[in-house]
């Protein structure tokens, strides 16, 4: 998949005699090549079917089936993609899953007079004439099931009985078919040589499948024959001593065919297909003890070696330095899900012919599609882009919402929309979106009023955006040359957006996608057929179209129910399908375990993970999760005959969750997951809502909590590698657990963890807060990390990043009071939470300026500044990692930043950075010698860099407290004499600012005195009330109340953004803030409480709301608003 940022390896041999080389794979090479990918940013997924299980054939007879399509998936990630192993044995030849009707028959006329021989035939081989062959002219006979309950459960019983079968079908193959051609090899080639058939497009002859690859390739300006021979690789093992052996024995029968010539045979194709330079041969002594095979075990560490080398080279010549734009891989997956949308599409003329009719007239509104959910709204919007596309008369930019991260997100997906429209030149990009979020929206509708020529922007399902939006962007009078067509839901619980434009749009610009008609819904289920190269009985094919009827005849019912219908034979006459969508999602996931022998605990198990993420898990993700369920390993390792699942890994033992388990179930699970690019991962969801909720409520809503915790645990940093990943689940799990106490802890351990490894993961945490959704997981924001998180983009290049954080030092930190802005800022925050995250986004804002020539003026301040104060805070990590980078700073950074930091500065002088260098043993800092060295000089050089008597300042602690009665402090909180505020509180007067003290602020109407004691009080003095009046009858004072009788919008304003209370006063009269608003008959106050989240449903003491207390009163302004 382009941009996906996974390697993933297939690894094919034959069966028993490669163990000791798979071991040797798993316990060194991949643990070594897992972490080389994984600090590169990438992802590495071996893929080896014969690790972790004790036979080669499954239940289901469609063992070699699975193989294949595993290799073919693999081939469409990333190279490397294939590994071949080989020796002296063949490898275990499958039996043909079906067997064309003329073909068979045949086979049973040869053994006429062989009763045995047709007995045994008849046996395993039924007839079936819903399996079509010979492009759907013929059907087929069928190789039955192995019952997991009979004779041939276990494999050693199946094996004499296939062999049995292998004969027969080979002898009578030999007399019958000629030779080397298709129809005569498929009983004749093992496993192993069509896995490597289909994974080395230079054996033999290119297969459809290689075809096909690469012609897709090639549009991409790839050459797929050269890139198979640089990136697949081959380890070839002869044994020499096989004269000597007992092939009759273990372990040499094991490893030796009798007749060695097709292994020979096969070996020799294979040099010839690979390229020598990837290619190991090794020979070896077989020996006669089954617990060590080999003589020595010197060509394992030969393998070792080799995998290593090839592997790493391999991967270091794929990764692509020039990152894909987020608005190309954007058009990727969107050109992907559109082509997966249309893939069964019939019928609908008429509507679509509307969508035509609309988009070729003169109509100035935009146009909405609307529908129930699963009625095939997607498909049809898909087409209808196709169309638009093919006339060729309109500029067309398209996002079906919630099929990549990006468009599930309104701003990112309207950024990308508009970035999409200016490469195709149709309009000029802003130098810049605006952060404000009504102005975005006037930005956006003013920039879709200049497009000049016809344009068509398409937008899918607005119900899967993440958070409602009231598309204040949308022009609801669009200039001439535009149109816009909008589809959403129209459903109790998700008519919302249908609801807020349905009264503002034309019904003739309202389309209700209605149920599909019958006709229309044989085609589908004649495509569907087809393609499955299935046919069913007159009776199987009535029974599907009567159950789709009675489920609202329903696109996205037929695609689950045809999972199941496509597995009927023409014997099945007793299969019954469930009415209603989510019925039939239940009984098909029921199905993978009472009809397909997946076990229930994992099938529930991976459901539920994939529900409880945040954007879904790649296999490599749940695969580890699996790995870490001991009950689930246990019962895997007791149900396959005690096989054993531990790897030793450097020394530690370790067990892991086998791949060929979880690729039978991926395989049975694609048609009902979407696999969603973020972040160059390949992440698992329900490709549809309702197959989301349906999972949610069976397998995640009674074991939610666990399935967080696991998340949580998985994606720590003390478990994890940190990657965007982490950032985007971990958080996420903790809100969803509610503990948000340690989701800060978190947030700061992810930024002090990047800092610390000092590489690029460090640029994740500028994009923190964007990523994090901070408004949700954290709560409110101060100002700076507002404008810090503003500094954030996920699509900001390292110059776009240079130049935000240069603007923001210019407009918060100017050159003559740098120190004492950031020192006024910093004493406030001291003793609260949010001062080690400031600390930390300061350190992380010095090292990425210290790459900008232009910051040397002011950034030597603030360097200085911010490593005293992360000493001060025994933040050794980020001192660590910010003195390295200045040590480091005249060699990395050749803009003389060194100089004009340092030498220029007349503080930190080429004899301090000395003495500092002594501090660190091994690159690590050594904090009792630091300690010595600033206790030493550090009060001396801080005293340098201050102004305006900072030297009065350096050694006082932040926050010291002042008495409740002090007049003086009273006198200037009336006079709104803030530095005289400041000097009572920081000069050790013993003031104790309390809600008092606010209270006499709002009096004041004063919110910079009110911004002042909020930011300097250690108590929560905004949640405080006081009796000031002394009598019995004294009324609570409470802030924000006092603020709201006043008519005090900027101070509510802000005490609601810091977390007043806004509930029900049950102490008070009138109860809620809106009544005293509406006692004022103050209808922008009651607008602003709307706004910042107060409920308006709260009600006084004596019962009544908001709307019937306006009538009370007699405010009309008010009534007519909340009406």
């Amino acid at each position: 998949m382009a941009n996906a940022k996974t390697f993933r390896l297939f690894i094919s041999s034959p069966f028993n005699d490669f163990r000791e080389e798979r071991q040797v794979l798993h316990e060194k090479v991949f643990p070594k090549i897992d972490k080389y990918c994984n600090d590169k940013g990438y992802t590495f997924q071996p893929v080896d079917l014969r690790w972790g299980v004790s036979e080669e054939a499954q239940l289901d007879q469609k063992t070699l089936k699975l193989c294949l399509n595993e290799v073919k998936a693999c081939k469409h990630y990333p190279h490397p993609n294939f590994l071949i192993m080989t020796g002296n044995r063949y490898g275990w030849v499958s039996l043909p899953y079906a067997i064309q009707k003329d073909e068979f028959e045949s086979i049973l006329e040869f053994y006429a007079d062989n009763s045995v021989a047709i007995s045994m035939l008849e046996k395993w081989y039924v007839e079936d004439t819903n399996h079509l062959m010979l492009n759907n002219s013929s059907h087929a006979y069928v190789l039955e099931k192995r019952d997991p309950n009979g004779e041939y459960k276990d494999w050693k019983e199946w094996e004499k009985e296939e062999n049995k079968l292998r004969d027969i079908l080979q002898t009578a193959a030999k007399e019958l078919f000629e030779e080397n051609t298709a129809q005569y090899n498929k009983y004749f080639m093992s496993a192993t040589e069509a896995e490597v058939e289909e994974g080395i497009l230079q054996y033999l002859n290119p297969t459809e499948f290689q075809q096909k690859l690469q012609t897709d390739l090639e549009k991409e300006q790839k050459n797929l024959p050269e890139l198979d021979k640089d990136y697949v690789f081959g380890f070839l093992r002869e044994i020499t001593n096989i004269d000597s052996l007992d092939l009759s024995q273990e372990p040499a029968k094991l490893f030796i065919d009798k007749d060695q010539t097709k292994a020979t045979v096969f070996k020799e194709q294979l040099i010839d297909a690979l390229s020598k330079e990837n290619t190991l041969e090794s020979t070896v002594k077989l020996s006669t003890d089954i617990k060590k095979p080999f003589v020595d075990k010197k060509h394992l560490c030969e393998f070792e070696k080799f995998m290593i080398g090839k592997l790493t080279q391999a991967i270091d010549k794929q990764i692509d330095t020039k990152e894909v734009s987020a608005l190309k891989q954007e058009q990727s997956e969107q050109l992907r899900f559109k082509i997966l949308k249309t893939d069964t599409f019939f019928g609908r003329e008429e509507e679509l012919i509307q969508v035509q009719n609309y988009i070729n007239n003169t109509c100035t509104q935009p146009f909405i599609v609307h529908g129930i959910s699963g009625i095939g709204k997607s498909s049809f919007i898909a087409k209808a882009i196709d169309e638009v596309e093919e006339a060729l008369t309109h500029t067309i930019v398209y996002r079906f919402i919630g099929a990549t991260a990006s468009s599930s997100n309104i701003r990112t997906l309207l950024e990308l929309l508009i970035t999409d429209l200016a490469e195709q030149d149709r309009l000029e990009l802003p130098e810049k979106f605006e952060e404000d979020d009504d102005e975005f929206n006037v930005q956006i509708k003013a920039l879709l009023e200049t497009l000049m020529e016809p344009t068509v922007i398409i937008l899918d399902a607005l119900d899967q955006l993440q958070d409602k939006n009231h598309l204040k962007w949308l022009p609801l009078e669009l200039p001439s040359n535009l149109k816009i067509i909008l589809s959403m839901l129209d459903q109790k619980g998700y008519e919302y957006y249908y609801d807020l434009l349905k009264t503002n749009i034309d019904t003739a610009n309202q389309l209700e996608i209605k149920p599909i008609d019958e006709d229309v819904a044989k085609e589908i289920l004649d495509e569907l057929l087809k393609k499955e190269k299935r046919s069913l009985t007159d009776a199987q094919y009535k029974y599907a179209i009567r159950k789709l009827k009675e489920s609202n005849s329903s696109p996205l019912y037929l695609k689950i129910a045809f999972e199941e219908i496509k597995t009927w034979k023409q014997t099945d006459e007793k299969e019954e399908l469930a009415i209603g969508i989510q019925k039939i999602i239940k009984e098909f996931i029921d199905n993978l375990t009472t009809k397909f022998h997946h076990d229930k605990a994992i099938v529930h198990k991976v459901l539920g993970l994939i529900s409880a993420s945040r954007d879904g898990l790649s296999e490599s993700e749940l695969l580890d999760l699996l790995s870490h369920d001991e009950d689930i390993l246990s019962s895997l390792e007791k149900e396959e005959n005690n096989n054993n699942l531990t790897l030793t890994i450097g020394g530690v033992k370790v067990r892991r969750f086998p791949i060929s388990v979880w690729a039978r179930l991926s395989e049975q699970l694609r048609p009902f997951v979407n696999e969603r690019l973020i972040d160059g991962e390949k992440l698992i969801t329900p490709f549809h809502r309702i197959i989301a909720e349906t999972i949610e409520k069976e397998y995640y809503e009674d074991k939610k909590e666990n399935l967080h915790k696991e998340l949580a645990y998985y994606f720590d940093l003390e478990n994890h590698l940190i990657t965007q990943r982490s950032f985007n689940e971990l958080p996420w799990a903790l809100y969803k657990l509610d503990d948000f106490e340690e989701l800060k802890k978190v947030i700061l351990n992810h930024q002090i963890k990047a800092l610390e490894e000092n590489n690029e993961l460090a640029w994740y945490t500028k994009k923190a807060y964007d990523k994090w959704d901070a408004a949700t997981y954290i709560g409110d924001e101060t100002y700076y990390e507002q404008q810090l998180r503003k500094l954030s983009s996920r699509n900001a290049t390292y110059e776009e990043m240079d130049k935000r954080i240069y603007e923001f030092i210019v407009e918060n930190f100017s050159n003559d009071s740098t120190i004492d802005s950031l020192y006024e800022y910093t004493k406030k925050l001291e003793n609260s939470s949010k001062y080690m995250e400031f600390l930390i986004e300061l350190a992380i804002l010095v090292r990425f300026s210290m790459k900008n020539e232009s910051f040397a003026d002011i950034v030597k301040y603030i360097t200085i500044y911010t490593c005293f104060e992360l000493y001060e805070a025994s933040f050794s990590y980020e001192l660590n990692v910010l003195i390295t980078d200045m040590f480091n700073a005249q060699e990395n950074f050749p803009y003389g930043i060194y100089n004009n930091i340092f030498e220029n500065s007349g503080v930190i002088t080429k004899d301090y950075i000395a003495q500092l260098n002594k501090c660190f043993d091994n690159g690590k800092l050594n904090v009792s010698i630091f300690r010595d060295l600033y206790n030493k000089n550090s009060l001396d050089d801080y005293q340098k860099l201050t102004t305006h008597e900072m030297n009065q300042k350096a050694n006082i602690k932040y926050g010291m407290r002042i008495e409740n009665q002090n007049s003086q402090f009273l006198e200037a909180i009336k006079n709104e004499n803030i530095d005289m505020l400041d000097s009572m509180i920081f000069e050790g007067t013993g003031m104790d600012i309390s809600s008092e003290h606010l209270l006499e602020a709002i009096y004041a109407h004063s919110l910079s005195v009110v911004k002042f004691l909020i930011e300097a009080s250690e108590e929560d003095i905004i949640h405080e009330y006081m009796n000031i009046k002394i009598d019995s009858y004294a009324e609570p004072k409470i802030p924000i109340v006092e603020a709201v009788k006043r008519r005090q919008l900027d101070i509510v304003k802000f005490l609601l953004i810091n977390g007043a209370h806004s509930e029900i006063f049950d102490f008070l009269p009138e109860g809620s803030l809106f009544m005293f608003a509406i006692l004022n008959k103050d209808l922008e106050m009651v607008k602003l409480l709307l706004k910042y989240g107060v409920d308006i449903n709260q009600k006084t003491s004596w019962g009544h709301t908001p709307l019937e207390y306006a009538l009370f009163c007699e405010s009309p302004s008010i009534i007519e608003f909340l009406s």
